[in-house]
């Protein structure tokens, strides 16, 4: 029994004196925080806006906040977003009570540097990006809220502030461009492929692939006629909003379906795809639809503040070269017609921008597309006393059986006209052969 009660006490003992170990080591570096706070300074682990001021006096605190504060606003950028339009907000407007901020600062915390926004300069701001920008009392709180984290952090580089979720933008949703293709010659599945391929979404700061989307959509057996169809009707929609080309392809030939200029090829064989970029802070949504035999494609999201449309230049023809043949077999002045040939065609797309007050802003090159042209193959009757000629150099036939020269076609009329109408062809040959070379191998076009 005494041995147990003589435990309890060397317990009692030891606790007490743990105890007393533990708490004047624990009170006892408290007490000298104290002591060094009362000498006004801070103890470790005080910051101010993320800048440590430990054992700094007030003076020197607000010194180096002010330090602080300049190269903040010296090194920092806050881009501010709404719709289409981006600005640079400045940073002056930011307004920074320092002495009052180290005044309130508790000791061995983080504490927020005390930042108001200038509201009269503020409002200035946004009248300088966009008369519709418009904000009720709610709404600039939230907006002022937002823009004092940026200031009560002090983290200096690149910061984005978007007021179209301040706004509620995202809720107003519309059709901003449509387009109607006609399709005469399609397949009897164009309504289920359209279904399945339909809606395109179209991310904020992102580039949209077709073929991409096919294989996401397991398309795949869709056929590239078929492909470049809905592309070209996309392509034709998607121009008259603010998003940029990144890559098209055209063909040697303009389709049927297709307007001049706004053919868009696409092929998975041989990797022709089309893809445009959103460069907006909004998303948006292209839907298709089939109503034989018209392919509708809508462009679906919130409204741009500018206008967009789509302009037509330098339109220019070039007529083909003709080719004349000569056949034994066709009777003395007949001539038949083995190719008719077609004009070849060069245009140029450009994209007119007007801002919101409906002024014209600026003007973008999108395009120049050239087809060139067919040549034109005629098979002419040889004269009478060239077949006569040909009959009796027999060794020169023989050589090339079933050969038929390419030679020019002969004139009737004298000389001088037959030696200008032959440098008129010359001419025109040359200036056909100047527009194949400028254009062969232009980027983003299929290989002509």
């Amino acid at each position: 029994m005494k041995k147990q009660q003589q435990g309890i006490k060397l317990f009692v003992v030891l606790l007490i004196s743990t105890l007393f170990i533990f708490s004047f080591s624990h009170f006892g570096s408290l007490a000298f925080s104290a002591m060094k706070a009362d000498s006004g300074r801070f103890i470790a682990g005080t910051t101010i806006a993320a800048i440590d001021v430990a054992e700094k006096s007030h003076d020197e605190a607000v010194i180096l906040l002010l330090d602080q504060i300049e190269n903040w606003r010296e090194n920092t950028t806050i881009i501010l977003n709404y719709k289409e339009l981006t600005s640079t907000i400045n940073t002056e407007i930011f307004h920074f009570d320092v002495s009052i901020s180290v005044e309130k600062a508790v000791n061995g915390e983080k504490n927020n540097l005390i930042v108001a926004i200038d509201n009269n300069a503020f409002r200035a701001e946004m009248n300088e990006i966009s008369q519709a920008i418009v904000f009720d009392e709610a709404e600039t709180k939230k907006v002022e809220n937002e823009l004092k984290q940026f200031g009560e952090s002090l983290l200096t580089g690149e910061h984005q502030l978007s007021l179209n979720k301040t706004l509620e933008v995202d809720s107003e949703i519309e059709v901003l461009a449509e387009t109607t293709l006609p399709l005469t010659k399609t397949s009897m599945l164009m309504g289920e492929w359209v279904n399945q391929m339909s809606p395109i979404h179209v991310p904020t700061n992102a580039q949209v692939s077709f073929l991409q989307h096919i294989d996401e959509k397991q398309l795949s057996s869709v056929p590239a006629e078929v492909l470049s169809m809905i592309a070209t009707a996309v392509y034709e929609t998607v121009l008259v909003t603010n998003f940029s080309i990144v890559e098209r392809h055209i063909g040697q030939k303009l389709p049927d379906y297709a307007e001049l200029g706004f053919e868009a090829k696409v092929n998975r064989d041989q990797r022709l795809d089309f893809v445009f970029a959103n460069l907006n802070n909004l998303e948006y949504t292209i839907e298709l639809s089939w109503e034989r035999p018209n392919l509708i494609v809508q462009v679906k999201g919130s409204p741009y503040l500018y206008k967009y449309k789509v302009e037509k230049r330098n339109h220019e023809e070039f007529k083909p070269r003709t080719i004349i043949q000569y056949s034994p077999q066709l009777r003395p002045g007949a001539t038949t017609v083995k190719e008719r040939g077609s004009n070849g065609v060069v245009t140029t797309i450009v994209r007119k921008v007007y801002d919101e007050n409906g002024q014209f802003s600026r003007e973008e090159f999108l395009s120049e597309d050239y087809y060139a042209p067919a040549e034109r193959i005629e098979i002419h009757a040889l004269k009478a006393e060239t077949a006569t000629e040909n009959n009796d150099s027999s060794n020169e036939l023989a050589g090339n059986p079933g050969e038929e020269p390419l030679v020019d076609e002969p004139k009737e009329n004298s000389q001088a006209e037959d030696d200008g109408k032959i440098e008129k062809e010359k001419e025109a040959n040359k200036k056909t052969n100047q527009r194949d070379d400028k254009f062969w191998g232009k980027p983003n076009e299929a290989e002509k």
